[in-house]
């Protein structure tokens, strides 16, 4: 799993936590040793090793989370979430507003560092669309915007669906939705008709999924940015939408190559 990109540390650096000069918000000395401790659960760090390299708070901060683990960049990131979310709860001052709309993209970030992100596919048969879509889900979770990840996903699931019923011959209804063509290649494409160890209950898990996927394209709709919703997914329903939906292609991947 990959570490923070540049644009990843500036984005909760200077844009959540803000910084003035070489102090860190309202982060003393003695609040930064203990901040890792106590909201990242992170209990060797040497903080005051760190500052006499760095010298100030801000540049401290900023080396300790480059030098980071992933999975401690996460924990650094949830802890600041939480540190400043409790120092905010009782009132509306500093920039609580601004940190709320923060908050999703750095959770999704978190989530990747985590290794909670499916991996992306990588189709050897597909249309030039389809690979455009991947691409752009991709970079959208990697700047923390998993809701527009779902439009992309979305789209690139639809199209690969197509593709593969174009390329093998699977018959399809006028204008097919994303279940229908589903349902098609579970049901009509030669691979599938092949049986093998515990085959009725790996189509009666298929044909489960399907009721997943008729809910991808209201979702997608009604709650995600390829529209001028109002009420928007949550990070964490945008990332199932997208491990979900990358699984399934990963598995026709392996399924029909």
């Amino acid at each position: 799993m990959s570490s923070m990109t540049e644009a990843e540390i500036r984005l909760l650096v200077y844009k959540y936590i803000g910084v003035d000069g070489g102090y860190l918000n309202d982060f003393s000395y003695s609040a930064h040793e203990s901040f890792y401790p106590e909201y990242c659960d992170l209990l060797d760090i040497d903080v005051a090793a760190a500052r006499d390299k760095y010298r100030s708070t801000a540049k401290t901060f900023l080396g300790i989370l480059q030098n980071a683990a992933p999975c401690d960049q996460a924990r650094i990131i949830r802890g600041t979430i939480k540190k400043f979310e409790e120092k905010y709860a009782w009132s509306d001052r500093g920039s609580k507003g601004n940190r709320e709309l923060l908050k999703p993209r750095l959770e999704a970030i978190a989530a990747r560092l985590e290794g909670n992100v499916v991996p992306p596919p990588t189709l050897e048969s597909t249309s030039e669309a389809v690979q455009r879509a991947l691409h752009d889900t991709e970079t959208l979770l990697r700047n923390g915007d998993p809701v527009s990840g779902v439009d992309r996903v979305h789209t690139a699931f639809h199209g690969h669906l197509l593709h593969l019923c174009q390329r093998d011959d699977v018959n399809l209804p006028k204008d097919p939705t994303v279940v229908q063509i589903w349902k098609a290649i579970i049901t009509s494409h030669p691979t599938f008709q092949v049986g093998g160890p515990r085959r009725d209950d790996i189509k009666k898990m298929l044909r489960s999924l399907s009721a997943a996927i008729d809910a991808l394209s209201p979702v997608r709709n009604r709650a995600s940015l390829s529209h001028p919703n109002e009420a928007l997914l949550e990070a964490a329903e945008a990332l199932l939408v997208v491990n979900m939906t990358r699984t399934l292609i990963n598995y026709l991947e392996q399924k029909l190559p």
